[in-house]
């Protein structure tokens, strides 16, 4: 007979009874900040991030992407 409530053996309702699964979910996140870098009066904004890329921020927001996170999309402009 078993620990079972009387008819609840094979009730699908009964949490006793659930199913679990392993699913696959995508987190996607915009994260931003502002960084300062050094750079000439007339320096063309376009190079912006080959200049920041050797940033302590940019280092380490490299180090948190290797960490298994992927960049869908990365873009460095002046911040007004």
């Amino acid at each position: 007979m078993g620990n079972y409530p009387l008819g609840a053996k094979y009730d699908p309702r009964a949490p006793y009874n659930r199913e679990f699964v392993i699913k696959e979910i995508l987190v996607s996140a915009t994260i931003s900040k502002t960084i300062e870098i050094v750079v000439d009066k007339m320096t063309d904004p376009s190079v912006y991030d080959e200049i920041a890329e050797d940033t302590p921020e940019m280092r380490e927001f490299r180090k948190f992407c290797n960490d298994g996170w992927d960049i869908d999309e990365l873009v460095i402009m002046e911040d007004s």
